[in-house]
Formats: C-alpha cells, sequence, structure tokens
C-alpha cells in the first residue's frame, strides 16, 4: 500500500528531527507501531516539502509548528490511499 514511499529519499535529519517533535507533542504519532510511524514522518515530510505556511509578524513558525499542523493533517487522511490536496 504504501510502496512509493519507499522509494523517495530525505535527509535522515529531517527524519529523527520530525520523529522527536512527534513522539514530544503528539499522542496519535506515539501509540502507532514503529513501521506506521516510519509512514507517519515520510508523509508528514512529504506534506511538508509541498506546503507553504505564511504568518503575521506576531508568530514565529517553527518547525514545531510545522510538524504539529501537518499531523493534523496526516491524521485525518491516514487510512487513505489518496490523501494529497
Amino acid at each position: 500500500m504504501f510502496e512509493w514511499i519507499e522509494n523517495i529519499r530525505y535527509p535522515e535529519s529531517k527524519i529523527k528531527t520530525y520523529h522527536l517533535v512527534l513522539m514530544k507533542f503528539d499522542g496519535y504519532y506515539q501509540n502507532l507501531n514503529p513501521k506506521m510511524r516510519q509512514v507517519f514522518v515520510l508523509r508528514n515530510l512529504s506534506f511538508l516539502q509541498h506546503i507553504k505556511f505564511s504568518s503575521s509578524n506576531q508568530i514565529q513558525l517553527t518547525i514545531e509548528i510545522k510538524v504539529i499542523v501537518a499531523s493534523g493533517f496526516i491524521q485525518l487522511t491516514f487510512g487513505l490511499k489518496r490523501y494529497r490536496l
């Protein structure tokens, strides 16, 4: 079902950073098995690669904020084969 994801290469440092953020802030992610966590992180990376965030000058968009927002989208679409906007 997720074979195509394995063909995409992301920097290991980004994968690790996203994993750590999700482990800290996302209970849904914490309860996934290791294989599904990998799929979740890769979908998160893919989402953030295609979406541009903007904010007012009052809010600084950190990587944590972006990963958490992306996580919400991934959770809503996690069981779907077609999940892109």
